[in-house]
């Protein structure tokens, strides 16, 4: 049953590593675009995990990785109680919960897989992050003229460092 699902599984894991090239859409910070996909991603992801894999979740749960996130979820949970900013400390939580929820079906998508595929993908895709980076960079930057410390480098909190 687990051959049947091999495209849909590395379908999936592509389409969660490309989450680092979605488009801002003119957005302040790239990262709400980004973690909108990220979490229709694997809510499909999750949809699929359930109704065509026989798994024993307690033993993916057992793993170091997602003991150790869980762990960090539940300091983030109570530390909402004291927080100064409770609804961007909430917003951050989701942030948080949507990233356990990647690693967790991404364990589960990579087991029994040939890894050799997945670090040519990871490379790859590096590659073309790096190059995103400089093709924005190169956009903005005038040699003639240079803005040093210019607010066109300024992400979310409007910080030019």
């Amino acid at each position: 049953m687990e051959k049947k699902y091999e495209f849909l599984d590395k379908l999936f894991i592509v389409l969660t590593a490309i989450t680092f090239i979605i488009p801002g859409f003119k957005s302040m910070d790239q990262k709400v675009p980004e973690m909108i996909y990220l979490s229709s991603i694997q809510v499909l992801i999750s949809v699929f995990i359930l109704f065509t894999k026989n798994l024993n979740y307690l033993s993916i749960i057992k793993n170091k990785s997602v003991l150790s996130f869980l762990l960090f979820l539940s300091f983030s949970f109570f530390s909402l109680f004291i927080a100064g900013n409770k609804q961007e400390s909430i917003i951050e939580l989701g942030y948080f919960f949507t990233i356990f929820v990647t690693l967790f079906n991404s364990i589960i998508l990579f087991r029994k897989k040939n890894i050799e595929f997945y670090c040519l993908l990871i490379t790859f895709l590096i590659f073309i992050e790096s190059f995103k980076v400089i093709f924005e960079f190169w956009k903005r930057f005038d040699y003639q003229n240079p803005l040093i410390r210019s607010q066109y480098y300024a992400g979310f909190s409007a910080n030019v460092n």
